[in-house]
């Protein structure tokens, strides 16, 4: 028969298997087969494995693919849906590769002027060895001379100068040493003077501190004793609160002997009785005027100290500029006489 030859099947149907020929044609074993379950879902002819088949078959060969396109849609649509989430996500990785790009390259380019300057600078190294070693010879030769010549000079010399004399001569030098050792130990001297003076005069300076804020409380007495009165009841409102809350520790720190309390009732200004008020107000008046006058005498001998360690210094400084213009006009005095007629 033609539809069992494969041969003779027509160019749509070639190639595709018996069973979907046979599905073609009356299948009788269904005729008294039970009813399928009732399914709003599922098409007619479904049930059946070969139309089922069949159906497969023609969506993947004649392009009846409504239903893979159909399910290829949502998978689609998702995609569009979180492809800006995606791109950001992405975006973001790039940025992070960018500055992580940028980073290395920073560190890169400062290893390469490390390098370079270190290239350099072996390179001057070894310039200044080859040029050195170029010279040593010529410096070497230099100084042997410079020694051959100290050591002939010193024999042709020792003809003209006895031992006592060269003595004086090699004295010289120690001498003007000796000379700026003492002007720097003058110095060092009145530099002690000096910090002793500026020491009396703080001193001074805060005492006189002291006695005017004395003459200043004593000018408003009432006002003074009511500050000090407020500052002592704040410490009584401090250790109430502190008892009632059950802190009694903190309340007895608070109130104790010599605690701050009593400090604080204990402190300057007192309450005078008006009589010994005016007495009070006259000795702060002239304790001001002494701290006053001592501070004065203190500047006055802080200035002289500081006036004298400037000689002193420039003195030193004089010393040392003129060291070898002091050597050397001891050593003149000792040249002796033929020496001067020759």
């Amino acid at each position: 028969m033609a539809q069992d030859d494969p041969e003779g099947q027509t160019p749509a149907t070639r190639g595709r298997s018996r069973a979907t020929t046979a599905a073609i044609s009356t299948d009788t074993r269904a005729i008294n087969a039970p009813p399928p379950p009732e399914d709003v879902g599922t098409p007619p002819g479904a049930a059946d494995p070969p139309a089922a088949a069949s159906d497969d078959a023609a969506g993947g060969n004649e392009g009846g693919g409504a239903g893979p396109e159909r399910t290829d849609a949502p998978t689609g649509a998702g995609e569009r849906d979180g492809g800006g989430g995606g791109s950001e996500d992405r975006t973001g990785q790039l940025a992070e590769a960018v500055e992580a790009a940028r980073n290395a390259l920073k560190e890169k380019e400062e290893e390469l002027v490390r390098y370079k300057a270190q290239r350099e600078a072996d390179a001057a190294e070894d310039k200044l060895v080859r040029d050195y070693a170029g010279e040593e010879n010529a410096l070497r030769l230099a100084d042997e001379d410079l020694e051959d010549y100290r050591q002939a000079e010193i024999s042709f010399l020792h003809r003209f100068l006895d031992s006592g004399t060269r003595e004086k001569i090699e004295n010289a030098a120690r001498t003007a040493q000796a000379e700026i050792e003492s002007a720097g130990s003058s110095v060092k001297t009145q530099e002690d003077i000096a910090a002793a003076r500026r020491k009396e005069r703080d001193e001074a300076k805060d005492e006189a501190a002291k006695a005017r804020r004395r003459a200043q409380e004593l000018k408003r007495p009432a006002a003074s004793i009511k500050e000090r009165l407020k500052a002592a009841s704040a410490i009584r409102s401090e250790a109430r609160k502190a008892s009632d809350e059950g802190k009694y520790a903190l309340a007895y720190w608070l109130i104790m002997p010599g605690g701050r309390l009593e400090q604080a009732i204990k402190a300057e200004p007192p309450i005078w009785r008006p009589e010994d008020l005016r007495k009070e107000v006259k000795a702060a008046r002239a304790a001001l005027e002494a701290a006053e006058q001592r501070l004065a005498d203190r500047e006055e001998a802080l200035k002289a100290a500081e006036e004298l360690l400037a000689r002193e210094q420039a003195r030193l400084d004089e010393k040392r500029r003129g060291f070898d213009a002091a050597v050397l006009e001891k050593v003149a005095a000792l040249n002796p006489p033929i020496v001067k007629v020759a």
